[in-house]
């Protein structure tokens, strides 16, 4: 094992306490249901990366790839999801609309598991297996980003009526989502890409 390893599995420790910790604060807040979920996932991705990069033959290292889709491919939703009931936008009509985002996540979940269109080979590298990536995996990229950049502008227009207290939250879940948008874009998608 590579040192390397340590870092996703790290983030999938800390995102499996993290999750667990915001779920049993209020399991029937809506709200952290909707934050559980979205650490769990990256707990999820981040175990299935160890995984896959420890795997000694391209077959199961591509099947444990397939599966940290679970981990990753609703962020988008859950983020616009999450950021509209916290800043209490809960009309009907955007509420059809998040069902429609979950669908297209869905349909990107059932390209990842069932054929390649999403990521590619696998290719061996000194930490484990890399994958290629597909220009499925960049509309994807760009769906995600987009879902997100509609769940921030939620929060933006929500925290100009917000109390001292909930900017500083707004702020640290912005960052929260926003930092780890910016690695997994780049590390996942954008230098494989290349």
């Amino acid at each position: 094992m590579t040192p390397y390893l340590l870092v996703p599995m790290i983030s999938s420790l800390v995102c499996a306490v993290l999750a667990t910790a915001i779920f049993v604060r209020d399991p029937a807040h809506r709200a952290n249901r909707l934050a559980a979920s979205m650490v769990a996932g990256v707990t999820v991705w981040s175990l299935c990366e160890v995984l896959w990069n420890l795997q000694t033959d391209p077959g199961p290292a591509r099947i444990f790839l397939r599966l940290s889709t679970l981990g990753w491919v609703f962020i988008g939703p859950l983020s616009v999801d999450l950021m509209r009931e916290i800043t209490g936008e809960l009309r009907p009509e955007r509420r059809r609309t998040e069902g429609r985002l979950y669908a297209i996540a869905a349909m990107f979940l059932w390209a990842s598991l069932f054929t390649p269109w999403l990521h590619g080979d696998m290719v061996a590298t000194p930490w484990g297996w890399g994958y290629e990536v597909r220009p499925l995996h960049l509309v994807y990229l760009a769906f995600t980003v987009g879902c997100i950049v509609v769940g921030l502008d939620a929060g933006r227009r929500a925290y100009r009526t917000a109390s001292p207290g909930e900017r500083i939250q707004a702020l640290s879940l912005g960052g929260g989502i926003l930092v780890p948008l910016v690695v997994a874009s780049a590390t996942d998608s954008l230098l494989p890409a290349m």
